[in-house]
C-alpha cells in the first residue's frame, strides 16, 4: 500500500499545507520499477527540502493511515480566567450568569483527519477546555453559514461565547467544517448531510484522544447544539451518531436552531416562488452540490451567464454574504438560466431534486432529547421549515419545537442560548 506523508508548516502566521505522496516504502524501494517513479520520488523529496528551508517554519511530518478521527496536532491559543469571565458577563449585562461560572478555560486548536469524497483530509477546530478536577460532560457546538474563510473558528481565535459553557463545566468542541481552517483548499460541502456529520464525529473522536493526552476527565454525556447551518449540522450529526455511536458516549441533549432541515420544502420555495431574499445562499448550495456530486456541468448551466461568470470569485472565501448578495439578484427568473429554472419548476433537474431529498433531515426517529428552536419571523429560513420537520419526525415525547416569538434569523440566537442553558439545567446536565 502506498504510504502518504503530510507536512504542515507555519510562516508569517499563515497555515499552509504540502502533501507529499511517496509511492512506495522507501526502505523497500523496487529498483525494477519504471524510471518515471524515480522522478516522482525525487521531485517530492525536493519539495520537502524546500519546505525545510522556509524561515521560521515548524514542520510536522506524519503518516496518514487512511483513518478518520486521528488527532494530528494540537496548539494552545490562550487561557481565560474565571475572573475575566465574571467581568465579561457583567459588562454584557448578564450578571445573573456569574454564579454559574466555575472554571478557567484553556482554548486549543486541534488538527485531525476526516473522510471527504473517499479521501482522508486534514481538518481543524477549537476545543474549549475547563480547568476542572472532576469529570465534565462534552458539548459540540456548530456555527452558522460562513462565506469568508478568515471567519473560521480556529482562524479568528477571538471570544466566541462558547467559553461560557466550558467555564460552567463542559468540554466544548467547535469544528471549522470542511472547507475552512486546515481544509480551506476544499470547497465547503454546504448542506451535505454525510460529510457534515462525519466532520463533526471525527472531530469528537480526535478530541477524545486529546482529552486523554491532557488527562481531562469527562462523563459519557454528549450535548450537540448549533444554529442556522449549524442547526442543520447538529441534526445531521444526531442522526448519524444514533445510527453509528461513538463508543463510550451517549447523546444527552440536542438543540438545533433555525436550520434548513427540510430541503425538499426549500425546493418548493424555489420552484414556486419568484424571488429569494438571500441569493448568496442559493448560489452556495448549488455550487456546492455541483462540486460534491461531480455533475460536471458549468455554472452557466444553472445560472444566468452574467452571474455564473462571477461566482468562482464571489465564492472563493474572501467575501461576506452582504457583498455576494449585492453582486447577485434575488429575482430568480434573472438569477437562473431560463432552461434550468423551467426544468426546476417542471419535471426536470432530477439530479438536483434527488440531492435535496437525500439531504433533507425529515422522516426519521431521533432518540435523544431534542429541541428545535426557530424565530417565527425568520426571513432567511422560514419558521414553517421547523414545523414541517417536527411533524415528520417519528413519535418521540422528548422532541419539541420552541418558537421564538417575533424573532428573525439574526436576533433569535441569544434567546435560544438562554433557553438552552436553562434546559440543560433542568436535565441536570449542566
Amino acid at each position: 500500500m502506498t504510504p502518504h506523508f503530510s507536512a504542515a508548516f507555519l510562516r508569517d502566521g499563515y497555515h499552509r499545507k504540502c502533501l507529499l505522496s511517496l509511492f512506495s516504502e522507501i526502505s523497500h524501494f523496487d529498483i525494477g520499477l519504471p524510471l518515471r517513479h524515480f522522478y516522482v520520488l525525487v521531485n517530492n523529496l525536493r519539495r520537502l527540502i524546500t519546505l525545510l528551508k522556509e524561515p521560521n517554519c515548524t514542520i510536522y511530518l506524519y503518516k496518514t493511515l487512511n483513518t478518520p478521527g486521528e488527532l494530528i496536532d494540537s496548539k494552545h491559543y490562550h487561557t481565560i480566567s474565571r475572573e475575566q469571565f465574571l467581568g465579561i458577563v457583567k459588562t454584557f449585562g448578564r450578571g445573573s450568569l456569574a454564579q454559574r461560572i466555575k472554571y478557567d478555560v484553556a482554548v486549543y486548536k486541534l488538527s485531525y483527519t476526516t473522510n471527504f469524497l473517499n479521501k482522508i483530509i486534514l481538518c481543524s477546530g477549537l476545543v474549549y477546555l475547563p480547568i476542572a478536577k472532576e469529570a465534565v460532560p462534552l458539548m459540540s457546538f456548530h456555527h452558522g453559514t460562513t462565506f469568508r474563510k478568515s471567519e473560521a473558528p480556529s482562524v479568528v481565535d477571538g471570544f466566541s461565547g462558547l467559553e461560557f459553557f466550558a467555564s460552567v463545566g463542559s468540554v466544548c468542541f467547535r469544528p471549522d467544517y470542511i472547507g475552512y481552517g486546515d481544509s480551506e483548499d476544499s470547497f465547503h460541502p454546504y448542506y451535505d448531510q454525510e460529510s457534515s456529520a462525519n466532520c463533526v464525529k471525527d472531530f469528537i473522536v480526535a478530541g477524545l484522544k486529546f482529552l486523554t493526552e491532557q488527562k481531562t476527565a469527562h462523563t459519557n454525556q454528549l450535548i450537540l447544539a448549533g444554529y442556522s447551518e449549524g442547526g442543520y449540522i447538529t441534526l445531521a450529526t444526531q442522526k448519524h451518531l444514533e445510527a453509528s455511536p461513538i463508543p463510550g458516549l451517549k447523546l444527552a441533549a440536542v438543540a438545533a436552531g433555525a436550520g434548513g432541515y427540510d430541503l425538499k420544502g426549500m425546493l418548493s420555495t424555489l420552484s414556486t416562488g419568484t424571488s429569494h431574499i438571500y441569493p448568496a445562499y442559493v448560489a452556495f448550495l448549488i455550487t456546492s452540490y455541483e462540486k460534491v456530486y461531480n455533475w460536471n456541468k458549468p455554472l452557466d448551466y444553472y445560472f444566468n451567464k452574467s452571474y455564473a461568470i462571477q461566482l468562482p470569485e464571489l465564492l472563493n472565501g474572501s467575501h461576506d454574504s452582504i457583498y455576494i448578495n449585492s453582486r447577485l439578484t434575488g429575482d430568480l427568473s434573472k438569477l437562473f438560466n431560463p432552461k434550468f429554472y423551467n426544468n426546476l419548476k417542471g419535471s426536470g433537474e432530477l439530479e438536483f431534486k434527488k440531492a435535496l431529498v437525500m439531504n433533507s433531515l425529515i422522516n426519521w426517529s431521533p432518540q435523544a432529547p431534542l429541541r428545535l428552536y426557530h424565530g417565527t419571523n425568520d426571513e432567511i429560513i422560514p419558521y414553517v421549515n421547523s414545523e414541517t420537520t417536527l411533524s415528520s419526525l417519528k413519535d418521540n415525547k422528548q422532541i419539541e419545537l420552541i418558537p421564538i416569538r417575533g424573532g428573525n434569523h439574526i436576533n433569535s440566537l441569544v434567546p435560544m442560548l438562554e433557553s438552552f442553558i436553562a434546559w440543560l439545567g433542568k436535565l441536570k446536565i449542566l
